[in-house]
């Protein structure tokens, strides 16, 4: 009679040794994504703000405030937006007087350690030149007749009446009879 050794049920110590290595590894990967996605997140916010800075110097420009002048290199941005710098190039163009063309750059620098740079580009009418709603329109002056030609030789603008415009009619539709589709039953 042949005796059978009972068997143990469970795992060796191999098995274990194995599964929690191939666990850890994996856990390691995880993480290191976790990280990866967390940084890139976080420059996009910081390339998001960026820009929102850029636009936000365009209008301080637009409106008056900074002057439409280059600034040489980064100036510090003020006081709530401490961690941004810009950088602003204006160049007047020759073709039209007082129309800058303006570059900005802002940029910040990231909590990796980078730098995000934002730039926005446009042409700006000096703001001094160009005034508001709240101004008054300058008085119309009287059109005064030429030395060169006489009164009588001035044309003289006559009121016009708009002509009436013919109203449309109503389309008159044939009426088309309904007629079941896929045929009746029969």
């Amino acid at each position: 009679m042949r005796r059978s050794s009972p068997r143990r049920r469970g795992l060796t110590l191999l098995e274990v040794v194995v599964s929690m290595a191939i666990f850890l590894i994996a856990v390691i990967a995880i993480w290191q994504l976790i990280t990866i996605g967390t940084e890139r997140a976080l420059d996009m916010k910081l390339q998001a703000e960026t820009s929102l800075r850029c636009e936000s110097k365009m209008a301080e420009i637009m409106i008056g405030k900074l002057a439409p002048q280059g600034t040489g290199g980064y100036q510090p941005d003020e006081e709530p937006f401490e961690e941004f710098e810009y950088k602003v190039l204006a160049t007047e163009r020759n073709d039209i007087k007082k129309l800058y063309d303006v570059v900005i750059w802002v940029r910040a620098t990231s909590p990796s350690g980078g730098t995000v740079e934002s730039s926005l580009a446009q042409s700006v009418m000096d703001p001094s030149i160009r005034g508001s709603t709240m101004d008054r329109p300058p008085p119309p002056e009287a059109s005064k007749p030429t030395e060169d030609a006489p009164m009588s030789e001035t044309p003289m603008q006559t009121p016009t009446t708009p002509t009436p415009m013919a109203t449309p009619t109503p389309m008159q539709t044939p009426m088309v009879p309904m007629v079941p589709m896929g045929g009746g039953k029969k």
